[in-house]
């Protein structure tokens, strides 16, 4: 249940020494109290009241079920995340680099944040930031050992990249990402793989680099309008975190905890607005993400459709837009 730590699982070291039931029972005592905190860091950063910042984590449903279901860490790292924002507007640089810096370490998701860093030359934030990365690595290094640390990064770290996770199907839908869904479409595979629509490795490489290009590009460009804009940090914060959970190279479940903080965000700028219908349509792409895995899977058409298997994506994409 709680594998031995590395740079990417570190954090469940703790609970080695306790059977695995009693491990899962504690760190979903843990989790609950992150949760609240959570919620609490949410209302710091937006006009809402506790249980309404509350009701939205709540509200991610497949998410947040399976984020407790698995042991998994990602309401910590939207804890790390959301916190590390609210230091960062408040001024206060040093926790900001901090927290991102440990949330970076374990999984790469808050390197999101540097070109923010970078454009508003926050040089503390970003030096912190690298400084606390190195450090838990090597930390690592120094309790795990050099060939386990070497073997993460060889093995897993850049095939994960590239969509390939271990012990798991290339193919497989459940990761929904733009890897898996080209990989279907262009690379066949006799037994894993009979839907595809030509068999063209070369097809997949391109597309998928152009698809990368054209995400990038749209974020470099919105980011680039909105730098002298007074709600830059939510802006470009929300967009950077929507653009790696669209191209993430295997998008689960659980990392959709993570889309509350653009939500969040986004919802405190289009009420400043009086955009109530971005609200409603931000809301409604929220809820779908979250309650659909619930029903797609026991409608057998839709099951056995590719476009309709990938909703997640096509949902992530559109509130991107």
């Amino acid at each position: 249940v709680f594998p031995i730590p590395s740079p990417n699982n570190f954090c469940y070291g703790a609970f080695c020494c306790f059977d695995p039931l009693t491990a899962k029972r504690i760190f979903i005592i843990f989790n609950v109290c992150v949760l609240l905190g959570t919620a609490y860091v949410l209302k710091k950063i937006s006009p809402f009241h506790y249980t309404t910042c509350l009701n939205i984590i709540l509200i991610s449903g497949a998410a947040l079920i399976n984020n407790f279901l698995f042991g998994q860490f990602y309401l910590l790292l939207l804890f790390t995340i959301t916190l590390g924002y609210f230091y960062l507007r408040k001024e206060n640089e040093y926790p900001a680099g901090y927290l991102w810096g440990i949330g970076a370490a374990i999984k790469y998701f808050p390197i999101i944040f540097i070109p923010i860093l970078l454009i508003k030359k926050k040089w503390r934030v970003l030096l912190n930031f690298i400084i606390i990365i190195i450090s838990i690595n090597l930390i690592t290094i120094i309790f795990t050992g050099y060939d386990v640390s070497h073997q993460f990064f060889n093995q897993i770290l850049f095939s994960h990249l590239n969509g390939e996770l271990s012990n798991q199907s290339k193919y497989a839908i459940q990761f929904q990402s733009w890897n898996s869904f080209l990989r279907i479409l262009f690379v066949s595979d006799p037994i894993e793989n009979k839907m595809h629509l030509i068999n063209s490795p070369t097809a997949f490489f391109i597309s998928r680099i152009l698809i990368y290009i054209v995400f990038i590009f749209i974020t470099a460009y919105v980011i680039y309008r909105v730098r002298n804009d007074k709600n830059f940090l939510p802006y470009s914060s929300a967009i950077l975190t929507l653009l790696i959970l669209v191209i993430s190279p295997a998008s689960a479940t659980y990392h959709l905890l993570l889309s509350a903080f653009p939500l969040i965000l986004l919802l405190t700028i289009s009420m400043e607005q009086k955009r109530n219908s971005y609200c409603i349509i931000f809301l409604s792409i929220y809820i779908l993400i979250a309650y659909l895995p619930f029903i797609i899977y026991k409608v057998s058409f839709i099951k056995e459709n590719l476009l309709f298997s990938f909703y997640r994506l096509w949902l992530l994409m559109i509130f991107f837009i």
